[in-house]
């Protein structure tokens, strides 16, 4: 199961509010690591040093890096509440 499976997507385009419009969880998932999407990797192996290289290389400012981890950590915690990640 990737990072970001299809009924994550559904429920990211359904919560407007919890990924405050701005569609950051689609760039993440849009994203390439070794020419593949990040949302075909498998989120069980997702440390924290990838979460660092996202950040990095979606946003170059402090603040709007904050945002990118705030993302990731919403859509993280949607999937454990909503027993899609261990």
């Amino acid at each position: 199961m990737g990072l970001m499976p299809k009924e994550f997507a559904q429920a990211a385009n359904l919560a407007p509010n919890c990924w405050r419009g701005d569609r950051s969880s689609d760039e993440i998932c849009d994203s390439k690591f070794k020419n593949r999407k990040r949302s075909t990797l498998p989120f069980a192996l997702m440390e924290r040093k990838h979460v660092l290289e996202i950040r990095d290389e979606l946003r170059s400012t402090p603040g709007a890096q904050n945002d990118i981890v705030k993302v990731i950590s919403a859509m993280f915690g949607w999937a454990v509440d909503n027993a899609v990640a261990p």
